[in-house]
């Protein structure tokens, strides 16, 4: 693979700025409805979940720096999902990531818990979706990967690299936690962007 000078990557993002910017927003505008669907069309509670996600996906990361081989695949998530000691998050770091109101973020929170996509487990809530939440947001990671794998295949292109679909979809499943984790950060912050108009 070529080295890419970061000013060939800014000309480039800029030459194509309408394309990309088109199908970034394509994303961006699946993502809000699937989160938003999903969450019972809520989008407080859809924001507040992804922190919960994200720190998980974290923790799941954290595992790697005492096991460089652990398994931080999406074949392996729900088992880490089990496995993972999720630390607490207090209610005005949500507010500040999120840019919710804290009574607001404390109200939603417990709602989540009577709906059982959070639980509570020794004082720590935790994000611990029931069976049917597991297979929903299976295929909704799913679908997102695909979206996913599909845009960075036509920024490759634009930079004149050529990736294959399945190599790319394979090396997000392999390291689903490192990149779903960022993935998530990114989502968090656009969304509390979204918050402040």
């Amino acid at each position: 693979m070529n080295d890419l000078d970061i000013n060939i990557i800014k000309k480039t993002y800029s030459d194509n700025f309408s394309k990309i910017h088109l199908e970034f927003n394509q994303i961006q505008r699946r993502f809000l409805i699937d989160i938003h669907s999903i969450n019972n069309f809520d989008l407080d509670k859809a924001n507040i979940s992804l922190i919960f996600i994200k720190n998980l996906h974290q923790e799941i990361l954290r595992k790697r720096e005492v096991d460089l081989e652990y398994d931080i695949s999406f074949n392996n998530f729900w088992k880490n999902h089990l496995n993972i000691l999720q630390r607490n998050i207090k209610l005005i770091n949500i507010s500040n990531e999120t840019k919710i109101p804290k009574e607001t973020a404390r109200r939603k929170v417990q709602e989540l818990i009577k709906e059982k996509i959070f639980k509570k487990i020794n004082n720590v809530i935790n994000w611990h979706p029931e069976q049917l939440e597991k297979e929903n947001y299976d295929k909704l990671i799913e679908k997102h990967l695909e979206m996913l794998t599909n845009f960075i295949i036509n920024l490759a292109i634009y930079l004149k690299i050529y990736l294959k679909k399945e190599v790319v979809k394979n090396e997000i499943k392999k390291n689903f936690s490192f990149y779903w984790f960022r993935y998530l950060n990114a989502q968090i912050k656009y969304l509390s962007i979204w918050q402040d108009l």
